[in-house]
C-alpha cells in the first residue's frame, strides 16, 4: 500500500496552485530517509549513528548544485525547524508514522544465502 498524495493534478495543470511542499522517502532495511522540498529549500534527514540524525538543508535558488549544507548554520535554524514540522505534518496526515519499514523479502533471501556461504 502506498501512502501519500498524487501529484497528477499539479503535473497536468501546472498553472493551478499546488501543495506547499513535496515529500519523498527512501528505505533500506529498517532505515528510512526523507526529503522535503519547498519552493526555495530542500531538506533531507537521514538515520545516523548512535540515534543521531543527519540533516541537510539546501537553498535551491542560491545553490542548485547542493554544495553548501545550511542545516548547521544558526541563520537557517528557523527554516530547518519549519521543514522538520512539515515532515511531521506529512507523517501525521498520511499515517506514515504508524508504519515501520520492513526489509524486502528479496533482501532477506540474499542475506540468508550470504550467511550460508560464510559457514
Amino acid at each position: 500500500v502506498m501512502r501519500g498524495r498524487s501529484l497528477r493534478e499539479v503535473i497536468e495543470k501546472p498553472q493551478q496552485a499546488g501543495q506547499e511542499y513535496v515529500v519523498s522517502e527512501m528505505a533500506s532495511g529498517t532505515a528510512r530517509s526523507f526529503m522535503v522540498r519547498t519552493k526555495q529549500y530542500k531538506y533531507m534527514v537521514f538515520p545516523g549513528t548512535g540515534g543521531q540524525k543527519l540533516e541537510m538543508l539546501f537553498d535551491m535558488e542560491a545553490d542548485s548544485g547542493e554544495m553548501k549544507n545550511l542545516a548547521g548554520q544558526p541563520t537557517f535554524a528557523g527554516e530547518v525547524e519549519r521543514h522538520r514540522n512539515l515532515l511531521v505534518e506529512w507523517n501525521r496526515l498520511t499515517g506514515e508514522d504508524k508504519h515501520a519499514v520492513k526489509p524486502s523479502p528479496k533482501n532477506q533471501r540474499n542475506k540468508t544465502k550470504q550467511k550460508k556461504k560464510r559457514k
